[in-house]
């Protein structure tokens, strides 16, 4: 009898085939401690909690430390979770972006604004665009024309003012209809469903904007919303249904085959939500689609999914980071706190890598889950379950192990005999809203 280490599944790598890989990772993400009694634990991802009751959230903005969000109104979130509507916003996609004394809003093809003078009015200047997205540089607001390859500036500091037909130019190297416009350091995006150009702002006075010199991306983006800018560079969702990070000039893949597989079943992409925020010391980017929720973290360049119970997705879908506290939206207004998500459980599931023995039968007679122990309540004991497989299809009805209850740290969580095979990989599952710190995992094997 031998007890072997037994590979911990640090990320969401299912191949194409379930028998080359069924590694998967879900609402738990790997952290790197060399030096730590393991040198690769994983970690339960944090649940959500209420912080504020505000409807179903279409958008949100943070702005000079004031959060705005769009649900069927434009509303004022402040630091105790109170809200003030200022208007009410039509139905349709909503892009925001705002310069600290306006907030300017495309609906649909529409374009609103709100400022403490004027309220939130629509802008029906017969000279603005049918705007698709909107983005704010150096006192202008800069917006895509809707199924075309113009964007368009408002008056400087005043989208309320009188706009000018002739203040616009294209993004045209490649023929190509702008999806949406971006801001990253002091370059101005111009994203088009196959590809990508770069502007600067050069002050000119009949056009602020000008096209640098470099030859335009050859890869696009999947949807208006399907990217975010952090840390001086972008990632997207691209027309190919690869996930991309700008490194200078270059469209870097970050998506691994099994991340692009789990893509390429999304219905509709272009309903992609990109968000990032950093945890713990972790940039975590959301890929967040109706039909599944991949993250990418950058500490580690692994990928795990994002679940919410009875879910394929994870519930919400728009970020900012306001008043010190990770917000998120969607049926309301989140907080990052605790191991459930709004009374909701929060399943952590986590499946191992293939345990095999270069097709010779074996038998695995124990395993055994190293875990951290003893953070249930003087109540509640909580649970850890194991089921098997050995086609990546089938699974054995799962086991219950209790992990501990208040106080209870040395115990161990032992699963005896787990029969006879010539491959075979395990699921772990905890629902209990506890803790979960995985750091090791054994298995006895004949």
């Amino acid at each position: 009898m031998a007890r072997r280490p037994l590979q911990l599944g640090a990320q969401s790598g299912e191949a194409a085939s379930p028998v080359v890989s069924v590694e998967r990772l879900v609402n738990g993400y790997l952290e790197q401690t060399p030096q730590g009694r393991s040198p690769t634990p994983i970690y339960g991802t944090p649940g959500l909690a209420p912080f504020s009751t505000t409807g179903a959230i279409r958008a949100m903005l943070e702005v000079k430390e004031r959060l705005f969000i769009v649900t069927t109104h434009l509303c004022e979130v402040f630091a105790d979770g109170t809200v003030t509507m200022l208007g009410a916003i039509p139905a349709g996609v909503v892009d925001m972006a705002g310069d600290g004394v306006n907030v300017v809003m495309t609906v649909a093809t529409e374009i609103w604004r709100w400022n403490a003078t004027d309220g939130v009015v629509k802008v029906t200047d017969p000279d603005a665009p049918a705007a698709s997205s909107v983005e704010w540089m150096n006192g202008f607001f800069v917006f895509t024309e809707a199924g075309t390859e113009q964007f368009f500036v408002s008056p400087q500091g005043n989208p309320g003012g009188d706009w000018d037909a002739l203040d616009f130019d294209s993004s045209d190297v490649v023929p190509d209809a702008l999806v949406r416009t971006r801001r990253v350091g002091r370059t101005m995006l111009m994203m088009g469903r196959q590809s990508v150009e770069f502007w600067y702002y050069s002050g000119d006075s009949v056009f602020p904007f000008n096209r640098y010199a470099d030859d335009p991306l050859d890869v696009g983006l999947a949807g208006v919303r399907a990217e975010a800018s952090t840390n001086e560079t972008l990632f997207w969702l691209a027309n190919d249904g690869t996930a991309r990070r700008l490194d200078g000039r270059t469209a870097t893949r970050v998506s691994t085959f099994a991340v692009e597989d789990k893509i390429a079943k999304w219905a509709d992409k272009s309903l992609t939500v990109v968000t990032s925020h950093v945890w713990q010391g972790h940039l975590f980017v959301v890929f967040r689609n109706p039909d599944g929720c991949v993250v990418w973290d950058q500490a580690t360049s692994l990928w795990h999914d994002r679940q919410s119970y009875g879910q394929d997705t994870w519930q919400v879908s728009h970020y900012a980071f306001a008043f010190g506290k990770h917000l998120f939206g969607g049926a309301n207004l989140f907080e990052h706190a605790g191991y459930d998500e709004d009374g909701e459980p929060l399943p952590f599931e986590m499946i191992t890598p293939w345990l095999d023995n270069q097709g010779e039968r074996f038998s695995v007679n124990e395993v055994e889950v190293r875990l951290e122990a003893g953070v249930g309540s003087l109540t509640l004991d909580p649970k850890i379950s194991l089921s098997r497989t050995e086609d990546g299809e089938e699974w054995s009805a799962p086991l219950y192990r209790s992990f501990g209850k208040q106080g209870e740290r040395q115990r161990r969580v032992l699963f005896s005999r787990q029969g006879m095979s010539r491959g075979c990989a395990f699921k772990m599952r905890i629902t209990d809203p506890v803790k979960r710190v995985i750091y090791a995992a054994y298995a006895e094997v004949d």
